[in-house]
């Protein structure tokens, strides 16, 4: 058994973060991944950009978040995006800011944002093992003891960020929630954040429509965004759950969480995109469906 000052379950931007604090401060560190690669999630944001973060205030942040994001104040007290911003230019990541404050690499590609935390993992010192499923996790004599297939690792301290259960195939399976259930930590229970959206009518046609600033109102409640088509039929635009259909009159619309589908209201859509398509095929499409 190899014994480690700090190990990390789970691969993503949280688990490259945590491994790169730990190591920073001279912990032994170890993150174990168990599918083939960092940052399965992260490659797939922004549309393969990878929406880094947003350059607005802690006030703007914490009003994106769904509930009560203001128990996040006391750690973007601590590191904020701001930081995160310095801290990927000072790892030489060129950043650029969109519309809506967005914050993307200059490149336009996520495996850029991949590469930097690698690089920064690697330069502190920290081990990483991929292709490698946790299977069990305990406390044995004050040091935990995780067990992968055929290896065994201990730690003074463990750190798990293994996500929640939004995206199976990048190893979001829910596991991370075992191991609190496990140390008896209280889970509660379990809803969608960031859900698509699935219409009624046959929308697949408009695969790669993008709207802008879309405003969707529910009760007193009112957001804009970009809104997307894409090609398996949902509207999907990060970060906001809020999305709105392509018509200038009102019409229900069903948003799907783990369990069960529920109807949250009818939208309406304040304004069309300046430019749809070029697209002959879709202008029309555009047109029988904002005219039936």
């Amino acid at each position: 058994m190899k014994h480690f000052d700090t190990i990390v379950i789970g691969g993503g931007p949280a688990g490259m973060m945590a491994t790169i604090a730990s190591a920073f401060y001279g912990q032994q560190t170890l993150l174990i991944e168990k599918t083939n690669s960092l940052g399965k999630k992260l490659s797939g944001t922004g549309g393969g950009r990878c929406n880094v973060t947003n350059n607005g205030t802690l006030d703007d942040l914490l009003a994106g978040i769904p509930g009560n994001g203001r128990f996040l104040y006391s750690v973007f007290s601590q590191f904020d995006n701001h930081d995160i911003i310095a801290f990927f230019e000072d790892n030489g990541v060129k950043l650029k800011v969109e519309d809506h404050g967005r914050v993307f690499p200059k490149t336009d590609k996520s495996r850029t944002i991949i590469q930097a935390l690698e690089n920064k993992i690697q330069e502190l010192g920290a081990s990483i093992l991929t292709n490698t499923e946790v299977v069990s996790v305990k406390k044995v004599d004050k040091q935990f003891q995780v067990k992968s297939s055929d290896q065994t690792f201990t730690s003074d301290k463990l750190i798990v960020t293994t996500g929640g259960k939004s995206y199976p195939s990048t190893g979001s399976t829910g596991f991370g929630h075992d191991i609190a259930r496990h140390f008896k930590l209280h889970v509660t229970e379990l809803e969608a954040a960031e859900s698509p959206l699935l219409t009624d009518f046959p929308h697949k046609a408009l695969q790669g429509i993008s709207l802008d600033d879309v405003t969707l109102s529910y009760g007193k409640h009112k957001i804009t965004h970009d809104l997307l088509f894409t090609h398996f039929g949902y509207l999907d635009q990060p970060p906001y759950v809020f999305l709105a259909l392509l018509r200038v009159v009102r019409l229900p619309i069903w948003t799907f969480f783990p369990t069960k589908a529920k109807k949250i209201s009818r939208l309406t859509l304040r304004r069309i995109a300046k430019n749809l398509s070029k697209t002959p095929s879709k202008r029309l499409c555009l047109s029988v469906l904002l005219n039936s």
